[in-house]
């Protein structure tokens, strides 16, 4: 049979027939590229591709590095720690050459020690104690100085207590006196008494007498003389009696004036100690904050990195940064610096990939993590003068746990994928087509 066939009316030769060993192949062809762009079709529209800005990073702590300064400065005495080292709160890093610091203390120690000690005694002296009760911080110092402080106001509490009994002892004594001679005018003066009343009578009996006769006036202007010597004598005792009546009130007022007198100067020294005290004791806080300042101390756990001296005899600035102390159980974030453009598509809480440039590209896995941060103002490097916004990034700690071969330490180099659109790879293909498309449609 002939494989050709004659198209009638048509005038032309017929078409070679195509032969069934031709159809296979092409048939196969067929499926295959079928085959082949639905399995590319399917995996653009099911492969993720997303959106993402990239940016360089840096491994830091968050709250950043712990700066040791000191207030005052001055010169270096001895240095404990290098660089690197690991330390725990609270340790002595260096010391500070303490001399000045010290001798201000010393001085502002001491007065309030005499100050405390006299207060004590002057509260002892105005409460008419008979001891003195100390400050217990006293007491329980063995400073030579507060031992000799506390046995001189003793002394001189006795001292003092000696010379007011002293006084009133004599006074007491002239009163004591003013009243034995009291006691003896009294005796006088009841004789005198008697006297005159003896004479009274003789004089009654003169008169009787001198009625009858039998006695003459002489003897009765005799008698008369001796009533008004007795009676003169009389009241000179009388004004002996009250001259020594007023000067036993006298001195009983000498007596209280004397306490009372003790008493206010007792209290205007009190008022004038504590307000002393008042101005000691912060100038002695000051004084022991600069001595305790002398020795600097780790603020937290971590290392020192920057040791900025290293011998003993250094100056050093007020304020000057010595060392930084980087926490070693501090959150540790990555820094990344985002460009001006890719701002607007970032903000807190979106996901990110980070790579660890330290490690080898087949060893560093990408570490999940999330946008802690943004700044809300660009920010220009002085130095560079490049223009950036920071932005912070946490690293998922349960991820970085799963990868036991990452170990970070601050300092170390980043990539920084912030995912900013989930999307398709068909996505990514079409969204120019779909865009022209789209802005085709809505021009006139």
């Amino acid at each position: 049979m002939s494989a050709s066939l004659t198209i009638a009316g048509s005038g032309r030769p017929p078409a070679p027939a195509v032969s069934e060993s031709a159809a296979g192949p092409i048939i196969a062809g067929v499926l295959i590229l079928a085959l082949f762009f639905g399995v590319l079709g399917g995996w653009a529209a099911l492969a993720p591709l997303n959106a993402a800005v990239v940016a360089d990073g840096i491994v830091t702590v968050e709250g950043s590095r712990k700066p040791v300064q000191h207030l005052e400065g001055g010169i270096v005495g001895s240095i404990g720690i290098s660089d690197g080292a690991f330390v725990h709160a609270g340790a002595t890093l260096m010391t500070l050459d303490d001399t000045t610091a010290r001798a201000q203390y010393d001085i502002y120690f001491q007065q309030l020690a005499l100050a405390r000690a006299m207060e004590a005694r002057l509260t002892a002296e105005l409460n008419g104690s008979s001891e003195i009760t100390f400050p217990d911080e006293l007491l329980a110092s063995d400073a030579p100085y507060v031992l000799q402080t506390i046995a001189s106001q003793r002394d001189e509490f006795s001292a003092r207590n000696d010379s007011l009994l002293g006084a009133r002892d004599i006074l007491l004594r002239r009163v004591d006196q003013l009243r034995e001679q009291a006691k003896g005018s009294t005796s006088t003066r009841l004789s005198y008494e008697e006297q005159l009343a003896s004479l009274a009578a003789e004089r009654g009996r003169l008169d009787k007498l001198l009625k009858a006769g039998l006695a003459t006036r002489g003897r009765v202007s005799d008698l008369e003389r001796s009533m008004a010597d007795v009676q003169g004598r009389l009241g000179a005792v009388a004004a002996e009696d009250s001259s020594n009546d007023q000067k036993i009130a006298e001195i009983e007022q000498q007596i209280n004036q004397l306490g009372r007198d003790r008493q206010s100067e007792v209290a205007e020294a009190l008022a004038t100690t504590q307000s002393k005290i008042l101005e000691i004791v912060p100038r002695l806080q000051d004084a022991q904050s600069r001595l305790e300042r002398s020795i600097i101390r780790a603020p937290a756990d971590g290392r020192i990195v920057g040791l900025a001296v290293h011998a003993a005899g250094a100056v050093v600035q007020p304020g000057q940064v010595l060392l930084e102390i980087v926490p070693e159980k501090a959150t540790l974030v990555v820094e990344a610096r985002i460009r001006v453009e890719d701002i607007s598509e970032l903000r807190a809480g979106m996901p990110a990939e980070l790579r660890f440039s330290s490690f080898k590209q087949h060893v560093s896995p990408l570490i999940r993590g999330a946008v802690l941060q943004v700044s809300a103002d660009r920010i220009t490097d002085e130095r560079t003068l490049a223009v950036f916004y920071k932005a912070m990034i946490e690293v998922d700690p349960k991820d970085l746990a799963d990868h036991p071969e990452i170990a970070l330490h601050a300092g170390m180099g980043a990539t920084v994928l912030v995912t900013t659109e989930q999307r398709t790879a068909l996505d990514y293909l079409l969204s120019p087509l779909v865009a022209n498309f789209d802005r085709a449609f809505k021009q006139r």
